[in-house]
């Protein structure tokens, strides 16, 4: 069976570039298949099932001293605390990444990408030294570096979270700086173009400067078009339009201006619903809708409409288990 497992390429050669070294025994090829199936169970939502699966595999995978699909493990198993909610629980699962990464045998892409989840979660939880650390990393390694997938994204990311970190401790020559090399990568980035217009606009928000927020986010839109559709990023452009509407909801009241926006992202937005992300922003959606029509258009019944919609879609969320 484990010759003819190796020959067929059976689900091991979908993760061939995981091992550090080929395969030697049939427990390794056993974990690679438990692997693949956790992959599915995730795709599922079946959290709990893929929790075990995967620590499963990766006693098996620290045994054989396959250093990178031991990373590649923490790094889901980080993905499926996060989605859960719980957050200590997936930090911990990152430093032991890193903890593994640095011991070497591991791709420097999965380094970079662990310390940009480092620097994010030291961000929102507003600890600017610890994230700045890791995005200075970054930067200082792949501004030599030639090769590595999505290098333009992690770099422009990069900058533009230096930006605001500087921001915020009011070291506004500094910020400026790497606020520029941000943008200037979105001409190279589409990820980069759009979240730094969407995440400028959310400082200005949090600063009570809303004028100033509804200009970056129109940039923002205007960047690529309330059509565009590539599916890698799209959900950035929902993100700016769901903000954008919101202003002319609540702020510059704008009845035409927050219809239409809504409108003209409703079907893309419900094509996304497999994904929890998806859901979440179709919470939003519903619920701008129910306050469109509440504040602008006194049309309860419509308002009703969208707000049981949104709770239809809330108790999704929670018999998924990602909502309390």
């Amino acid at each position: 069976h484990y010759e003819s497992t190796l020959s067929k390429g059976e689900l091991y050669q979908i993760h061939n570039d995981l091992f550090n070294s080929p395969p030697t025994n049939f427990e390794l090829i056993e974990s690679i298949n438990s692997y693949t199936e956790a992959e599915k169970l995730i795709k599922n939502y079946r959290f709990d099932e893929a929790t075990q699966l995967l620590n499963n595999s990766l006693k098996i995978f620290n045994k054989n001293r396959q250093k990178k699909i031991v990373v590649s493990i923490l790094l889901k198993l980080r993905k499926i605390a996060s989605l859960l909610n719980q957050d200590e629980i997936a930090i911990n699962y990152l430093k032991s990444a890193m903890g593994v990464a640095k011991s070497g045998e591991v791709p420097i892409d999965f380094i970079i990408r662990i310390q940009y989840s480092l620097g994010k979660w030291f961000y929102k939880t507003e600890e600017f030294d610890e994230a700045l650390s890791h995005f200075i990393i970054i930067v200082n390694f792949l501004e030599k570096e030639e090769t590595i997938t999505d290098k333009d994204d992690f770099l422009g990311m990069a900058y533009l979270y230096l930006g605001l970190i500087y921001t915020k401790q009011n070291e506004l020559a500094q910020s400026k700086i790497y606020f520029k090399k941000a943008f200037q990568l979105g001409n190279s980035s589409i990820k980069v173009k759009l979240k730094y217009h969407l995440m400028r606009a959310k400082y200005y928000k949090s600063k009570d400067n809303l004028s100033q927020a509804q200009k970056s986010l129109r940039s923002g839109i205007e960047a690529v078009g309330l059509d565009y559709n590539e599916k890698k990023n799209s959900s950035i452009l929902f993100d700016l339009v769901l903000e954008l509407a919101e202003f002319y909801i609540h702020h510059r009241v704008d009845s035409k201006k927050s219809l239409y926006l809504m409108k003209k992202i409703e079907k893309r937005l419900y094509l996304d619903l497999k994904k929890i992300s998806g859901i979440r922003r179709a919470i939003r959606w519903n619920l701008l809708m129910c306050d469109y029509f509440d504040i602008l258009a006194n049309d309860s019944n419509n308002s009703t409409h969208y707000y049981k919609q949104s709770q239809i879609l809330i108790n999704q969320l929670k018999k998924i288990g990602v909502l309390g």
